[in-house]
């Protein structure tokens, strides 16, 4: 009786080993996967942050562009309305169905200009 109570004890220790390294592994596991999604996270956040960078870049750029076509144009030369703004939506449906006397603002002063020279 001695004996399969101390056999019994043995296997319930081994028993009790055996759940501990499965909880071990799935703790293990639990970091790791805790880890490889800050990981993720941390390169999702820096692709972002790269992809403002590059639209800030471009849109610094683009002003660069459109300050530097304002210093070549002349003084007297209109200035061409914006693309997306109210000003050049009104000025590009002027010109869809223009004739002469519809034309939009900076044909005329186009003209005018040209008239003038």
């Amino acid at each position: 009786m001695a004996q399969l109570e101390k056999k019994n004890d043995m296997l319930r220790v081994e028993r009790l080993a055996e759940e501990k390294a499965k909880r071990k592994v799935a703790t293990k596991r639990q970091e790791d996967l805790e880890l490889r999604k800050k990981q993720e996270e941390a390169a999702r956040q820096k692709k972002l942050q790269q992809v403002e960078e590059e639209e800030q870049r471009h849109q610094e750029m683009l002003a660069k562009r459109r300050a530097e076509e304002e210093r070549r144009r002349p003084a007297n030369w209109p200035r061409p309305p914006r693309s997306g703004t109210e000003e050049g939506t009104r000025a590009g449906r002027k010109e869809e169905g223009a004739g002469k006397e519809n034309a939009s603002w900076s044909e005329k002063d186009r003209l005018q200009l040209r008239k003038k020279d």
